[in-house]
């Protein structure tokens, strides 16, 4: 069976497929996984000579000890098919295999327990045989092997748990009963957050959550920031009824998605562990004291780049101090760091043998050190169990493991250049080389130079100081270069000292490595030097210093004299620089060791814009032959060239008699200055009245007006009609103004305080009568003159406050009677819409408002 790999977007598009051939067998677990990283790990049962291989040491079948030709494959490829690693690995195919985070591959195999590999691409270790191989059938093997292909960085989990927990069932005894299982969970990344973050408990028997409803999985937090920590907690309790002597493991499982894997189903998985001995004495007092010994820490030697052993001893001494006998047992030695593992590989179990009351026995293992970037603590733990799995003991201790340079960094470039009399200075190429002397792969390798002690050099033309190197597998190295041209010629010889920062993923610290590199004018010809200012900063609507001024010293270094016809100033082009002084200035002969020097006044208009000019000076001859060249680089800062001045009363009085404020309206002015040497179009300003409470736009305003240009050195007004709102007490209201140009987008403001006084609450109401006052009859008193008689009742509010529910009733003599009228008649001021302040609600006195009303008898 032929086998093909590919690969899709997320559209379902192919982006590569790869045959790889082989004979494969389908009953046998042909898989592929995709590890967190991006690579894919394929396994399969092949027997064909030319499958893929890429190790130092390829193992082909047919090579002892295989006796078929069939065996277990490991392939990895990256993303674009390129082949990463490959191996033979076991005589019989496995069964089952699984990648995680840790960079370990996990699996089940039967027999060809011997021929798991022990070199520098993958380490087998804890494999484990729990039977003895049965002639007829195979037993079953569990190996786990690491494979440093990604998680390196993985997320890192901690918990810590009581060592040990003893029981006396005949004195009802419990040394613990309860206890907390706090976890920590750390992103060492500095530069990728952690998303969907999950943590899932695993308890063995005799120990569950209290109360035992609680989850075991649950989620911790949506988002982990880089460098981040989190915690979570659960509260375990022992039933002490459930087991008897033994080991009991308690595992927490981090779930979580890396930020660049939101895009697809890829997520991460780390754990952590602890383990309890739980001892149960019920009979005689039986007690094994265990101690391990090793060294406290691993020293690196002379060079930086070696432990100075990369072996390690370590001794169990175990003693047997309770009244009776311990049976027959096993000791394993257990590793809590990864780049620590126990060598030979596989090598983690002693024997141990009958120990009698007071008997003392010793076993040792060996460590081997993989050379790591960064410090570890390197927790040991060695357990023991008889041969009936009682009496459960470990003994702890740690090693200080102190991290390794990780890169060696090697510079390349010319040690001397020396000034070509014709074409000036040459330029040239730095070549910077990074190995990895670590065990590990180094991911995200990044360089950048530095020419802050190299006044003289810079980035040729398109270079950019940063290089992004990616990852660096274990004795690699990997390369970049920069080119480089002499900017500055220096007046004598001088060193140039470059240097060149690099660092990694995960690094918390940036190393260096530099180079010197000497320039070396050349001799008996004319130099020339330039200076002046390099900045002009931008203070308030003018640049400081406001004249500059540059100078071009020209030194003879030669034997005999030098003609010089002509200097003539070149300044850059459209940064509106320009020189009062003639650009051209004559020249003269210059003699043997003779100075001369030219200078030149600039004149600089203020514009809104940053800008760079370039100044060169030449020294020419009658031919127009260039004797000697020099430039100066003036920056020039942006000028803030529209300004915003408020002018408006600064206080609202309250008047009586009629009760009013004045001014009303308020008139608000702002003058627009225009300080460049450049028209601005697009203005437009916004009042804002949102800390102003008791001023409103008047009837007709806008917020916002606009204005079309203000030319170079010009002002413009802009007026606003504020109304007054009454208050009980006095108050100052903040008037701020918003204004911008299409030039100068940002939004900017000036302000202006404005104090409105209190209008005070008083009510005062004044009424007069009116109408005719006599009554005639004709002379033949047949009817009264005038008829009907007219009376009229005036009201005005002299208060400060409307008066509502204003009405009057007119209760007439005896001898008269209404004539066509309501006796009740309401006061209303004032009453049409084409009145100030009209109209109110009937009833209604304005404060100082006044309304007549007429009755007919």
């Amino acid at each position: 069976m032929d086998i093909l790999l590919a690969h899709f977007d997320q559209d379902g598009q192919p982006t590569m497929i790869r045959g790889i051939g082989g004979a494969g067998y389908p009953e046998t677990g042909l898989g592929v996984e995709v590890l967190p990283c991006g690579p894919a790990m394929l396994t399969v049962a092949t027997g064909m000579p030319g499958f893929p291989q890429k190790t130092e040491q390829p193992l082909l079948p047919g090579q002892a000890p295989f006796t078929n030709n069939t065996a277990n494959a490991i392939v990895v490829y990256e993303e674009d098919g390129t082949l990463r690693f490959s191996s033979y690995w076991g005589e019989f195919p496995a069964s089952n295999q699984r990648y995680d985070p840790s960079g370990h591959v996990v699996s089940t195999s039967g027999w060809g327990i011997g021929n798991y590999l022990d070199r520098n691409t993958m380490r087998t270790y804890n494999a484990y045989q729990p039977l003895p191989a049965d002639p007829i059938r195979t037993s079953a093997i569990l190996s786990r092997h690491y494979l440093p292909l990604c998680g390196e960085d993985a997320i890192a989990c901690s918990f810590s748990v009581p060592d040990t927990i003893r029981v006396d069932s005949s004195r009802n005894y419990l040394s613990i009963e309860r206890f907390p299982l706090d976890v920590t969970i750390n992103n060492p990344d500095p530069a990728r957050a952690v998303f969907d973050l999950q943590c899932e408990l695993r308890l063995p028997p005799g120990i569950v959550t209290e109360p035992d409803t609680v989850r075991w999985l649950r989620d911790v937090a949506p988002m982990l920031a880089p460098g981040g920590s989190v915690s979570t907690k659960w509260n375990l309790r022992v039933l002490p009824g459930v087991v008897v002597d033994s080991i009991l493991p308690i595992v927490v499982t981090t779930h979580y998605r890396w930020a660049d894997h939101l895009d697809n189903c890829l997520s991460s998985h780390s754990g952590c562990r602890a383990e309890i001995i739980y001892i149960r004495r019920d009979s005689k007092r039986m007690e094994l004291l265990c101690d391990l010994i090793a060294r406290d820490s691993v020293r690196i030697d002379s060079t930086g780049e070696l432990y100075e052993t990369n072996v390690l001893p370590v001794t169990m001494r175990l003693r047997n101090e309770g009244e009776e006998a311990v049976l027959p047992g096993e000791a394993a030695l257990r590793v809590g760091s990864r780049g620590v593992r126990v060598t030979p590989a596989g090598d983690s179990l002693r024997a141990l043998p009958r120990l009698e009351p007071q008997d003392e026995v010793s076993v040792s293992w060996q460590l081997a050190l993989d050379r790591w970037g960064m410090d570890r603590d390197v927790g040991l733990q060695a357990v023991v169990r008889d041969v009936a799995g009682r009496l459960p003991v470990n003994c702890l201790t740690e090693i200080r493991v102190p991290g390794i340079n990780p890169l060696l960094c090697m510079l390349d470039a010319p040690r001397r250049i020396v000034e070509d009399p014709g074409t000036g200075y040459p330029g040239f190429t730095l070549d910077l080389a990074l190995e990895n002397r670590l065990d590990t792969v180094l991911r995200r390798l990044e360089a950048e130079i530095d020419l802050s002690e190299a006044p003289s050099l810079q980035l040729g033309m398109g270079e950019q100081p940063g290089r992004y190197l990616g990852p660096i597998a274990p004795g690699a190295r990997r390369g970049a270069q920069w080119q480089l041209v002499v900017a500055a010629p220096p007046r004598d010889s001088s060193e140039q000292r470059i240097t060149v920062w690099y660092w990694y993923q995960s690094d918390t610290t940036r190393r260096s490595c530099e180079v010197l590199v000497r320039l070396v004018p050349a001799t008996g010809l004319p130099v020339c030097t330039m200076s002046g200012p390099t900045l002009l900063q931008a203070a308030d609507s003018v640049l400081v210093p406001a004249e500059a001024t540059v100078e071009f010293t020209l030194e003879n270094r030669g034997p005999g004299p030098v003609t010089v016809e002509r200097y003539e100033l070149h300044l850059t082009a459209g940064t509106g620089v320009d020189s009062p002084d003639a650009l051209t200035q004559p020249g003269g002969v210059l003699g043997a060791g003779e100075t001369t020097q030219r200078s030149w006044r600039l004149r600089t208009r203020i514009w809104h814009d940053a800008r760079t000019v370039i100044c060169g000076v030449f020294a020419l001859t009658s031919t127009d032959s260039v004797i000697a060249a020099c430039t100066h680089t003036l920056r020039i800062e942006a000028v803030d060239g529209l300004r915003c001045q408020v002018r408006t009363a600064d206080s609202v009085r309250f008047r009586h008699d009629p009760a009013r404020y004045e001014p009303d309206p308020l008139v608000v002015d702002i003058d627009l200055r225009n300080v460049l040497d450049e028209a601005l179009s697009g203005i437009e300003a916004e009042i804002d009245l949102t800390q102003a409470s008791r001023l409103a736009l008047a009837a007709g305003e806008s917020a916002v007006k606009t204005l079309g240009m203000i030319g170079d050195h010009q002002s413009r007004m802009i007026s606003w009609l504020l109304t007054p709102l009454p208050g009980s007490t006095d108050e100052e209201q903040q008037i701020s103004i918003h204004y911008r140009s299409a030039q100068e987008t940002a939004w900017k403001q000036c302000e202006a305080a404005v104090v409105i006084e209190g209008w005070p609450e008083e009510a005062g109401l004044m009424c007069s009568t009116a109408g005719h006052d006599s009554l005639y009859s004709d002379q033949y008193y047949e009817r009264f003159i005038p008829h009907p008689l007219h009376v009229s009742y005036s009201v005005t509010n002299t208060g400060t406050v409307r008066l509502t529910g204003c009405e009057a009733t007119i209760i007439p003599p005896p001898a008269f009677a209404l004539a066509g009228s309501d006796s009740t008649q309401s006061f209303t001021s004032p009453e049409y819409g084409n009145e100030p302040d009209g109209p109110v609600s009937p009833g209604t006195l304005l404060p100082g408002r006044s309304c007549t009303r007429w009755w007919k008898l």
